[in-house]
């Protein structure tokens, strides 16, 4: 069965309350603040990347066990990155290198 977005959010503010699920964010989620909405996302507790590569389904990527409220900053902050031991993984390490870099470092022809 299939909840919309609305239905999510209400059945995890009845289980969560409006707290924001982020590490070291202690702020309350509320539609209706003087200096604006803190926007309610919907978060994978489990990413829906990590979820695919393990063989989930769809409907257990998306059952409520696997969600949590979130901010948006918070949400965009935690990405595809998991808890382990309730601890936030490391960001992967860019690998990046510019072009003239590499060109710089070949042998001479």
């Amino acid at each position: 069965m299939y909840r919309t977005r609305a239905e999510l959010i209400d059945i995890l503010v009845a289980r969560d309350g409006l707290q924001c699920a982020y590490p070291d964010h202690t702020h309350t989620l509320s539609p209706d603040t003087p200096e604006g909405p803190l926007q309610i996302t919907i978060d994978h507790v489990e990413p829906q990347s990590w979820c695919r590569e393990q063989g989930w389904t769809d409907e257990q990527i998306w059952d409520i066990s696997n969600l949590a409220l979130m901010c948006k900053k918070g949400n965009a902050a935690k990405g595809n990155r998991r808890y382990i031991n309730g601890v936030l993984e490391e960001r992967p390490v860019s690998r990046f290198v510019y072009r003239r870099l590499k060109r710089s470092q070949r042998p001479d022809v």
